[in-house]
């Protein structure tokens, strides 16, 4: 394994199958450098498209489009009657019929019941 490691890139190509001449040689080099002026010009796109998205967004920021992720654990006996739930509902065609839209009815009717919920 070791001897592997010491062996020398045109060594490597024999043992690969790939020719050991200087024209091997060189059409390496020339494709290597393709390639790298290539992957430069990807990243220097990518940069300028996450730079013009940071500073421009292409929509009006709304409250009611922006998701926060949320984790949170339930017993098991509840988790089953949600998943029943959403599958009944999804059966029916009726809304809501994802985890996340039960849970947003759900989370919303609670805090509007408790005086945590404001029209704003």
């Amino acid at each position: 394994m070791v001897t592997a490691l010491e062996l020398t890139a045109e060594q490597r190509a024999f043992i690969a199958g790939g020719g050991s001449g200087p024209q091997d040689q060189t059409a390496r080099e020339t494709a290597s450098r393709d390639g790298a002026a290539t992957r430069v010009s990807q990243l220097t796109r990518r940069a300028e498209q996450s730079t013009a998205a940071a500073v421009a967004p292409a929509e009006p920021f709304t409250s009611q489009r922006l998701l926060v992720p949320l984790t949170t654990r339930l017993q098991p006996k509840t988790a089953h009657l949600l998943r029943r739930a959403i599958l009944q509902q999804r059966l029916d065609c009726r809304l809501p019929a994802t985890v996340q839209e039960i849970i947003e009815v759900a989370v919303n009717r609670w805090l509007r019941d408790h005086g945590f919920w404001s029209e704003e």
